[in-house]
């Protein structure tokens, strides 16, 4: 659920019990008069750029991922990623204890080493105006 006039991802909140719609509802009702609610869309973020009414362009948008090396424990993967990922990125993913605490209840601890290529998202969604959580 998100602020009805908000863009970007601000305010926006997901919700997975009756307590946490009621919070998320008063906090977009506190930065707009209406309040959109919708469920979480799992699949792929496909975006198309339309001009003068044919799809000129169409990309597929993905959620930041790490990969594993075989070495490195999950703590350590996102620590690199942090540190090499642009500003922007950061910011709209969270801090490097936000990601971890996610992963934390994904996996009960963060000591799990990816094999060589495995992948793993670090959101749950590749459209951050879907939320961080």
């Amino acid at each position: 659920m998100k602020p009805n006039t908000l863009y970007e991802g601000r305010g926006v909140v997901r919700a997975s019990d009756p307590r946490q719609v009621a919070a998320g509802l008063r906090q977009a009702l506190e930065l707009d008069e209406f309040a959109l609610v919708q469920p979480f869309a799992h699949g792929l973020d496909v975006r198309a750029v339309v001009f003068d009414g044919e799809v000129v362009a169409a990309y597929v948008r993905t959620a930041p991922t790490i990969f594993g090396d075989g070495q490195q424990d999950l703590s350590g993967l996102v620590v690199n990623y942090m540190l090499n990922a642009d500003v922007g990125l950061r910011l709209r993913i969270g801090s490097v204890s936000e990601i971890e605490q996610r992963l934390r209840q994904r996996f009960g601890k963060l000591d799990h080493v990816l094999d060589v290529g495995e992948v793993m998202a670090l959101t749950d969604a590749a459209n951050f105006a879907a939320g961080r959580a």
